[in-house]
């Protein structure tokens, strides 16, 4: 299902969005756009779990639903620390809350730009914990590098430490040349076939631009396929009994685990497990270390960093109200319950 208990309507957004360039304006709770917002965001959450509720025939109490998701979502832009709500991106959640029909899910997915209407308040070589503080971060042209909001590159330019984090704009690459340190861009090129030339992890293989400028290609193997390390092409994956090199792990098996050197076949339910190598329908439980069958609706889950598999099909791994346990259920009771 791809939707987890861990996405809270309460936290605050932190990923990368356009950014009109205007500054952020506050405190919240003066802000009368603000409180219109939180009004109009919360009467758009509250279609949906109307519908969530009504889908699972749970009762629905929708003034509850307003008050409750309105503080909710004052609060989490009061408590962005050194970030402060901005109108001009109000208007971008409200323009999207306008386009979207509400539906039963999580509000994060479904309205995202409405989870990015503060900006960061700290300018260019100003003091700062997370780049959500820095000025300008939803465009992601700025970052919080040694404590301090600093520009980041663009392609071309130099750049602190080849190979490093977060220094160049979008999606490039810092990489360490006869001139030092400088942004490449990155290029994504269609999947490869068996033989052919691969790269899926960073920074991928050197190429140019149409303009002849360097940059780094990244290629994925097509589906069933492996890029194998060494030679940088793809590979079938190796069957049971076949060799294959423990330094890569069980990434090289199509099945079960690399083990001395050998790849095994499935694992079967209650068999070791390392993260992976059980068979269809199974799934390693990381806490026991052993392959486990997925629960039914209202079965504890969580064992695992990805959670929807150890819950049966049509089933999500949420948050169970009222306690710190997770377990299995429906998108739509979760989020009748969560909103209302």
């Amino acid at each position: 299902m791809g939707l987890f208990a861990a996405v809270l309507l309460a936290c605050a957004g932190c990923g990368d969005g356009a950014s009109t360039g205007a500054a952020p304006t506050g405190p919240t709770e003066g802000s009368l756009r603000a409180q219109s917002l939180a009004d109009e965001l919360a009467a758009w959450i509250c279609d949906g779990a109307a519908s969530c509720c009504s889908d699972e025939g749970m009762a629905f109490d929708r003034a509850r639903c307003l008050e409750k998701n309105r503080a909710a979502e004052l609060r989490r832009w009061d408590r962005a620390t050194r970030r402060a709500f901005s109108e001009p991106m109000a208007e971008r959640c409200a323009a999207q809350l306008r386009s979207t029909q509400p539906t039963c899910g999580n509000p994060r997915a479904l309205v995202p730009s409405c989870f990015r209407v503060t900006d960061g308040t700290v300018d260019l070589g100003g003091a700062c914990e997370h780049k959500s503080q820095c000025r300008g971060q939803r465009a992601g042209l700025v970052d919080c590098r040694d404590g301090v909001c600093a520009a980041k590159a663009d392609v071309g330019e130099a750049c602190e430490v080849a190979g490093g984090c977060n220094q160049c704009v979008g999606h490039a690459f810092c990489i360490d040349g006869d001139d030092g340190p400088r942004c490449q861009r990155r290029i994504d090129r269609p999947a490869a076939s068996l033989g052919e030339r691969c790269a899926d992890d960073p920074p991928g293989l050197p190429t140019t631009t149409a303009d002849g400028a360097p940059a780094r290609e990244m290629i994925k193997c097509e589906p069933d396929l492996v890029c194998e390390p060494f030679q940088g092409v793809c590979i079938r994956r190796q069957l049971p009994g076949e060799a294959c090199d423990p330094t890569w792990g069980n990434i090289l098996c199509a099945e079960g685990l690399c083990q001395n050197g050998i790849c095994t076949r499935d694992l079967q339910l209650g068999e070791p497990c390392d993260g992976r190598g059980c068979a269809p329908g199974l799934y390693c439980d990381d806490v026991a270390g052993r392959c486990a069958a997925p629960a039914s609706e209202g079965g504890t889950c969580g064992h695992t960093r990805t959670l929807d598999v150890e819950c049966a099909d049509g089933l999500g791994c949420f948050l169970d109200r009222g306690s710190d346990e997770r377990r299995c259920g429906t998108e739509a009771a979760y989020w009748c319950g969560r909103a209302s």
